[in-house]
């Protein structure tokens, strides 16, 4: 059955395809004619880029600089819109330690050569 279906709609479409080709007309390009070359605009083209190459070569060779300042990266900071996430409360407390009210003496170890190995 699903053939005769299919062949149906291949006929129903043929003859839809043969009513399109007697309606529309066959697309063609016209032939495209090239127009006589100018030497004028090479000449205009080439000057132009000559101009370009010296106004470029006058700037660049020029003795001084064209930034009158200049800026020192080292000196700059930068920082990020979303810093203030890394931010936790009581930051400041873990950057300290906190002090227990008690000395700490300071154990100094001996040198090699306050050691008596005479024995």
């Amino acid at each position: 059955m699903p053939e005769h279906v299919d062949q149906d709609l291949r006929e129903k479409f043929a003859r839809l395809r043969a009513e399109v080709d007697d309606i529309v007309p066959p697309f063609a390009m016209p032939a495209v004619r090239r127009a006589p070359r100018r030497v004028g605009h090479v000449w205009a083209a080439a000057a132009a880029v000559l101009v370009a190459v010296v106004g470029t070569w006058y700037v660049t060779s020029s003795g001084e600089s064209q930034v009158p300042y200049a800026i020192d990266l080292a000196a700059t900071t930068w920082e990020a819109p979303t810093d203030f996430l890394l931010e936790i409360p009581g930051s400041a407390l873990l950057d300290s330690i906190p002090g227990i009210g008690i000395e700490v003496p300071v154990i100094v170890e001996p040198t090699p050569q306050a050691i008596d190995t005479s024995i």
